[in-house]
């Protein structure tokens, strides 16, 4: 049976396969605080996971805002702090160098749309 760690206000905060330090409370694998509880974690690393797979298309979003902020001469790149000029610069010519292997093997773009 399942060990059960609970807060302050008694909710479950953790689920153990062997008691530990403090937590000894056991309820059944389908005990109803269990279930609801794993299906909350199950949901939040479901969550976790979504924004961690979006964090690349916003950086990529951001990246192309930049460049159409420079190209049309709303921001000048001494607008930018120099760590983040040298990321975008650096990123810009990985991006190119990665067209030209791309484009060698026949494909176009640098990203899957």
């Amino acid at each position: 049976m399942p060990f059960v760690e609970r807060d302050t206000k008694g909710l479950i905060v953790a689920v153990h396969n062997q008691p530990r330090d403090g937590v000894t409370e056991e309820l059944p694998k389908g005990h109803p605080e269990i279930v609801a509880f794993l299906g909350t974690a199950d949901e939040a690393h479901g969550l976790r996971a979504g924004l961690a797979d979006s964090d690349l298309d916003v950086v990529r979003v951001i990246e192309d805002l930049i460049e159409a902020l420079l190209r049309r001469g709303f921001i000048e790149p001494a607008d930018l702090p120099s760590p983040a000029l040298k990321k975008i610069t650096q990123r810009r010519e990985m991006r190119s160098r990665l067209r030209g292997l791309l484009g060698l093997a026949g494909e176009k773009g640098d990203r899957p749309r």
